[in-house]
């Protein structure tokens, strides 16, 4: 992974931009597919306390170091 220190910051941020925009479509597809399949209330609850323990667990380590 040495290559990656000789690479320019417009395409390491154009790369991390598409992997992320991937992330969010299929993380909207799945939160879509399972609405139609169980009730909105539980899919969205257990969507909302996921990226809340995700924001938490990014913060809590930015300040641990």
């Amino acid at each position: 992974m040495l290559w990656v220190g000789k690479v320019s910051t417009f395409w390491l941020g154009l790369i991390m931009a598409h992997v992320g925009g991937g992330f969010l479509y299929l993380a909207t597809h799945a939160v879509v597919g399972e609405m139609v399949r169980h009730g909105k209330k539980l899919v969205l609850t257990s969507f909302s306390i996921g990226v809340a323990l995700i924001a938490i667990l990014n913060v809590g380590l930015r300040v641990l170091g």
